[in-house]
């Protein structure tokens, strides 16, 4: 047996069955080696015609995108390069362009925009003195507070208190002064709600998908709902076993309230990402764990206050909660696996005496 090479063809002897097979290059195979060899050398522009025509072959073919995306950023056409490294999955390259972009931009903008964020603040400073004298939007302020006498209203404003005074918030929530069990339910919503969303508003250089067809959204959901009702069961369970003085009600809604700095900042951030590039990760992975970090202490918070614990029973019941949630998950997990296996040996039995009569 021999393989031997001349020009576009390939000999290959074969031993077994004496007999000598050729085979010739194609064009899509001709078009890749010819762009590749031009790429390799430094000429993008030149092999980008190759790729262009390799991709009317095969659209899926990821490197052609990659190369046009280099030979369009040589170019100093960012625009068409960012389609391209988008296209490519390619995200270092994605934010190279994408930086380049955006300088020429502040270079024509930016002074037009300093000027209309001047004049914006020099307005609300203008109108914020002239309501001191002339009480021009005292009607909508009586509005707004009118509007609080409804219960989902005054929920909503109740939910911004936390910012400031966490811990008395948490203890109006345990006297029943503040706070529904159907805001938290809203409020659980909008937080699963803005998971979902996030995932398609981050910018596409801090994403986790390199395109929104790859989002499983009912994944996003389902996992979303999990982690809150195991978190409230099972903190529910640890504290009624250690002396904890919270209901299940104390717990639904102080859970509910101490995700508002997901509920309020995540979809900002994520939408903030789509004008960063990968120089600027520090801000977004810097925000994104200050968020995490703040619901931890929220959470920290209210399971201190709601069952009256002192910091180290705090301590030890989160630390439980956690691991009662594991226990429940690994629980779920044994049962789906014995009702799978249940489930294929009926399938199998019915079958059988299917074939059988």
């Amino acid at each position: 047996t021999a393989i031997e090479r001349y020009e576009d063809y390939l000999y290959v002897l074969d031993k077994d069955k004496n007999v000598l097979v050729v085979y010739q290059t194609t064009a899509f195979a001709r078009l890749v080696h010819d762009g590749v060899r031009l790429y390799m050398d430094g000429f993008y522009s030149e092999a980008k015609p190759y790729f262009e025509e390799v991709i009317n072959y095969n659209g899926s073919f990821i490197g052609s995108y990659y190369a046009i995306g280099d030979a369009y950023f040589k170019e100093r056409n960012y625009s068409n390069a960012l389609t391209a490294y988008k296209y490519a999955e390619n995200p270092y390259g994605y934010s190279q362009a994408f930086w380049e972009l955006r300088n020429l931009v502040l270079q024509q903008y930016l002074g037009t925009s300093l000027v209309f964020l001047a004049g914006l603040w020099l307005l609300q400073v203008v109108v914020k003195r002239l309501d001191r004298r002339y009480k021009w939007f005292d009607p909508i302020r009586t509005w707004f507070k009118n509007l609080q006498r409804y219960k989902l209203v005054d929920d909503f404003v109740f939910m911004f208190r936390f910012i400031k005074q966490p811990a008395d918030s948490f203890y109006y929530i345990k006297k029943n002064l503040r706070g529904s069990l159907g805001f938290s339910a809203l409020l659980y919503a909008l937080v699963v709600v803005i998971r979902v969303l996030s995932l398609y508003w981050t910018g596409f250089i801090f994403s986790k998908y390199p395109s929104p067809a790859y989002i499983r959204v009912e994944n996003e959901v389902i996992i979303a709902i999990l982690l809150i009702i195991l978190w409230n069961a099972a903190n529910y369970l640890i504290s009624t076993i250690s002396d904890g003085e919270g209901r299940i009600r104390d717990v639904v809604i102080g859970s509910a309230y101490s995700l508002f700095p997901y509920a309020l900042f995540v979809l900002p951030i994520a939408l903030i990402s789509n004008v960063l590039s990968m120089n600027e990760i520090f801000i977004y992975s810097f925000s994104l764990n200050i968020i995490w970090a703040w619901m931890a202490m929220m959470l920290f918070i209210m399971v201190k206050e709601i069952h009256n614990y002192s910091f180290g029973e705090t301590v030890r019941n989160v630390l439980l909660t956690l691991f009662t949630m594991a226990l429940f998950v690994l629980t779920g997990y044994i049962f789906f696996v014995l009702f799978n296996q249940l489930f294929d040996f009926i399938s199998a039995v019915l079958q059988e005496v299917r074939l059988r009569g």
